[in-house]
């Protein structure tokens, strides 16, 4: 397993603790996110997610985008660019790309630790006047960031079999 630019080899023995841990933390999980409708894990956004170099959220239950925190604190405030940068490439997705994916009405957090889940309603996200802005400043970063890296993000999509229609490449996501 590579996370966070540590190697860790899934034949090592796993200490009890780190197993005692692991039982107490699935032990916290609330019902809904057990017993959901329809789950998937380790989503990406697919053609979206190139514009910004790759992305993918934790889960998506039941129409909610959901990031999972296994941190020592509390906070929704830090986290809050990403998980609605998340809704961000999931519409880019649909939208532009014509990805074949469900309706989302919500986006939140999971704090393992804690047991708490957050959820807010996407409604809210997308009432905000700057919500366009934010779609346009997403994609304007992910591209000068792919630039600096040397990758052309048309020839990525290209690849992908991603490349957006002529209607497509109008629209304000595009530009």
């Amino acid at each position: 397993i590579f996370r966070a630019n540590v190697f860790s080899d899934v034949e090592e023995p796993v200490e009890k603790g780190d197993v005692k841990d692991i039982r107490a933390i699935y032990g916290l999980i609330p019902n809904e996110m057990k017993h959901g409708r329809s789950v998937a894990l380790d989503n990406d956004f697919h053609c979206a997610s190139l514009v910004v170099g790759g992305a993918d959220v934790d889960l998506v239950i039941d129409g909610a985008i959901i990031d999972i925190k296994t941190t020592k604190k509390m906070g929704i405030k830090q986290y809050w660019p990403q998980i609605v940068g998340y809704y961000v490439l999931w519409d880019i997705n649909k939208e532009v790309f014509h990805g074949e994916r469900k309706e989302v009405s919500q986006i939140g957090m999971y704090f393992s630790r804690f047991g708490k889940l957050w959820l807010q309603d996407i409604a809210y996200v997308r009432a905000n006047g700057n919500y366009e802005r934010v779609v346009e400043t997403l994609i304007k970063a992910g591209k000068a960031a792919l630039e600096r890296s040397g990758k052309d993000l048309k020839e990525m999509l290209v690849e992908r079999g991603c490349e957006p229609d002529e209607e497509d490449k109008k629209s304000n996501y595009w530009k």
